[in-house]
């Protein structure tokens, strides 16, 4: 299959055609995913994953008037996603981990918020207290590690995709980063039109082999 035929360069309309209706197949087919409970974790994950992918779609299709950081992100999210997914597929302890990790995840944000706001009244502060305690007390009770996720490096690994990591990486880094580039490069610089469209296309790209797995999976148990 090549490239163009699953992502769209062109006009900033032709693109944000062609964003809008993968987002749109992605949406239906999270719908169609989250329904389907009989699946366990994978509906869970996957619909998850695919909704989320949307989301960055949509993010992506408002961007062309914001500075090209906004593309950079959404395309790396985009990709962590489809990463994701893949390594997920992998085996079911791997499915099932992504659901604990949704738990170290919340946890680690109340104690960030807990850490980093000054506006909580001590009723707000106890209440976020007590659904950390909550979490953690259920983490317990199904006999689950609260373990941080496996990095982002170690699923591209397991997936077959660190060289794919590594070269998007050094492109991204780029943007979202402070580095040189974003420090001393003038507006026109960055804002390159062709850099821009590598983060259109492999978006695209990335989201595309998401959806696909998501469909195998649900043709698979149709």
């Amino acid at each position: 299959m090549r490239v163009s035929d699953i992502a769209k360069a062109g006009s900033p309309d032709d693109v944000r055609a062609a964003l809008a209706e993968r987002e749109q197949q992605l949406r239906h087919s999270a719908d169609r995913l989250l329904s389907r409970t009989e699946l366990g974790a994978a509906s869970r994950v996957l619909g998850g994953i695919a909704r989320a992918t949307a989301r960055q779609l949509a993010i992506l299709r408002s961007s062309f008037d914001h500075p090209i950081e906004v593309s950079a992100s959404a395309c790396r999210t985009v990709f962590e996603l489809n990463v994701l997914c893949r390594y997920a597929r992998l085996s079911d302890a791997y499915m099932d981990a992504v659901i604990t990790w949704r738990a170290s995840d919340e946890t680690a944000l109340l104690k960030g918020a807990l850490r980093l706001s000054d506006g909580f009244t001590p009723q707000a502060e106890q209440v976020v207290r007590d659904r950390v305690t909550h979490i953690e007390q259920k983490l317990q009770q199904y006999g689950l590690n609260a373990a941080p996720p496996v990095s982002l490096f170690k699923m591209a690994e397991a997936a077959c995709v660190e060289e794919e990591y590594k070269a998007l990486y050094g492109f991204y880094s780029k943007y979202v980063h402070a580095t040189g580039w974003l420090v001393c490069a003038n507006d026109a610089e960055r804002d390159c039109y062709e850099y821009r469209q590598i983060f259109l296309i492999q978006s695209q790209t990335y989201a595309s082999d998401t959806h696909s797995r998501v469909i195998e999976l649900l043709d698979r148990n149709d």
